[in-house]
């Protein structure tokens, strides 16, 4: 997932992307680290909103 560097490129931490996409910021932290896969589709369409992308640009 680009996650990561779609936050960066915008230059917002983690806490700003978890906050705008409405999200808590431990899953944003272990989607970016490949930890977990969301349990949740709307947390991946919110992300997606969130850094002004569609669901098919986080994935690599």
């Amino acid at each position: 997932m680009k996650i990561k560097r779609l936050r960066v490129e915008k230059g917002w931490s983690q806490q700003r992307l978890a906050n705008e996409a409405g999200v808590p910021r431990s899953s944003l932290a272990d989607l970016e680290t490949r930890k977990t896969l969301p349990s949740h589709k709307d947390q991946l369409e919110r992300i997606a909103k969130a850094l002004g992308v569609s669901i098919d640009d986080l994935y690599d």
